[in-house]
């Protein structure tokens, strides 16, 4: 990896650790892949498990340390970007929140192991832009530092896995990129030995920075800025315009309910262009927190702040607000119209 320099213009120092032979290793992947499960056979902990429907990881969390293979080790386990209960911007800010005050500290990954159902049949969009968010966290650089591990074997007949594991590692749009790129593939089939088998091989490498952690502390930019925040944006911007022709369709199908006095349809209808709005405003929630995000100001601050006495409750949250003209703002002015015509209709 190509060395970068700190925001002073000087090499950032050696890693720094309590214990010069202490691994630390993150776990990411989907909800349901069973990061947390993987987490508690290496480490003994008791980290709640997901039913594979709602997460049970809101917050980035490590593992108390534990003895392995010679080394003490600490696992990190991640929100998956498909949470159940907060959205990709906020996740992504969770993580590199994290991952910001550590390599603040003079602290590095040794690795990061992703995790992925060999279950999950199809290659669907939700697997991409995770992977893709994923890849663009890392960098390129740093992938030989990766492992790719297929989880929920025993859920799949052998063969039909076999079959899959040979597609994901050819596909162009998966992991055929990375690894080509020095990132390993392994199977986890629910067992602490194959866990294990995962674990060993990251002992021995050497701590690194990935290509976040370079952007936001030596770079300076902001979460849009970087990589992963980027790749996010341009998802979540495809997804906004997508909203706004479903809803301009459904303007159309409106007027034509109207014309056609059919009240029934008015009020599905009414009750699509509600549904699309919810989504336009929280995806633009998203772009706003995005554009805003100052991981690194907000870690300074945090530690001025706890340097100072003063509780972070005693601070005024952002503004996430969007400057007018933008995709609510049509929205906006759909909804008007479809007011106006049931307000026409119901004078009628």
């Amino acid at each position: 990896m190509s060395k970068r320099s700190s925001a002073k213009g000087e090499p950032r120092a050696a890693n720094k650790r309590v214990n010069e032979k202490e691994v630390l290793i993150a776990v990411m992947g989907a909800t349901g892949t069973g990061k947390s499960t993987f987490i508690n056979h290496l480490s003994g902990a008791k980290l709640q498990v997901s039913d594979g429907i709602e997460s049970c990881t809101s917050d980035v969390q490590a593992t108390p340390p534990f003895q392995m293979f010679g080394m003490t080790v600490k696992l990190i386990d991640t929100p998956g970007f498909d949470d159940t209960t907060q959205s990709d911007a906020e996740i992504l800010e969770r993580i590199a929140t994290y991952l910001t005050e550590t390599y603040k500290e003079d602290v590095k990954l040794n690795g990061i192991i992703y995790l992925y159902r060999i279950s999950d049949m199809r290659l669907g969009g939700i697997a991409r832009r995770n992977f893709g968010m994923f890849r663009k966290l890392c960098g390129d650089d740093a992938l030989s530092n990766v492992a790719v591990v297929t989880t929920m074997w025993d859920t799949v007949e052998e063969s039909m896995a076999t079959r899959r594991e040979e597609q994901l590692k050819t596909n162009a749009q998966l992991f055929a990129p990375v690894l080509a790129q020095g990132a390993k593939m392994y199977r986890h089939y629910g067992r602490v030995e194959t866990a294990q088998a995962v674990l060993r091989p990251m002992t021995d490498m050497a701590p690194r920075a990935f290509l976040i952690q370079e952007e936001i502390v030596d770079e300076g930019k902001k979460l849009g800025e970087t990589a992963a925040g980027t790749e996010l944006d341009s998802k979540l911007e495809a997804a906004l315009k997508q909203q706004v022709q479903q809803l301009q369709r459904a303007q159309e199908d409106m007027q034509r309910a109207f014309e056609e006095r059919d009240t029934a349809m008015q009020k599905e209808l009414a009750s699509v262009r509600t549904d699309i709005q919810e989504n336009i405003t929280r995806i633009e929630g998203q772009r706003d927190r995005l554009a805003s995000s100052n991981v690194l100001g907000d870690l300074q601050a945090t530690l001025r702040r706890v340097e100072n006495g003063i509780s972070a409750e005693q601070t005024r949250p952002r503004d996430y607000g969007r400057p007018a003209g933008t995709f609510s703002d049509i929205g906006s002015a759909v909804g008007g119209f479809w007011d106006k015509v049931l307000r026409t209709e119901r004078k009628g």
